[in-house]
């Protein structure tokens, strides 16, 4: 038993040598060959527009959600502003809660006045009515105010669409389009990831 172990060493040892020997030798011996990428992304805008600027060149090594490049943004950029003011707006919301409030008082008025036999079921009738009409157009004015804030999301979600960005880590291989050009629906490739 003790044999066989010393004749297993005596084999591994020597099977180690032979590989390091032939480790040197290929170390000394270059190897030639190419590499090819296991994926290719052409990177295409997912708006048409001119490119306003690239963020990176060929060669450059780019991570998941690098900003690679961006169209022209003049517009969305005043159109943003635009909701932007319309979403902090609060003057027709307060209107409306002044008028709803104004209302309600009045009502509680005509009430006291309708137990007191002052006020006929005509004027009681007509300022409750008075305050639903109140109380519905706050509710508008407030479903203004949501709609406006979905409107500037929705104008930001464009402007970050006009934004190329890296879907997954690799190399810039190759730019297609440069500053100035334009990237349509018929040519939208602007460059190639590997």
């Amino acid at each position: 038993m003790r044999r066989s172990r010393v004749s297993w060493i005596v084999l591994l040892l020597a099977a180690a040598a032979v590989s390091t020997t032939a480790r040197s030798q290929d170390e000394e011996k270059p190897l030639m060959g190419f590499s090819e990428p296991y994926r290719t992304v052409r990177l295409a805008a997912n708006d048409a527009g001119i490119i306003a600027e690239l963020h990176v060149r060929e060669g450059s090594r780019v991570q998941r959600g690098d900003l690679l490049a961006t169209l022209d943004m003049t517009v969305h950029d005043t159109l943003l502003q635009i909701a932007k003011a319309g979403k902090d707006a609060e003057g027709e919301v307060h209107a409306a809660k002044a008028e709803q409030e104004l209302r309600a008082h009045r009502l509680r008025l005509v009430k006291q006045l309708f137990a007191d036999k002052h006020a006929t079921d005509d004027e009681l009738w007509r300022a409750q009515t008075e305050l639903s009409q109140a109380e519905a157009t706050l509710r508008a004015a407030q479903e203004k105010k949501t709609l406006r804030s979905l409107e500037f999301d929705k104008i930001a979600a464009q402007i970050e669409s006009r934004r190329l960005r890296a879907p997954v880590a690799g190399v810039i291989t190759s730019i297609h389009k440069q500053p100035g050009e334009y990237v349509g629906p018929t040519d939208p490739v602007v460059m190639t990831l590997v």
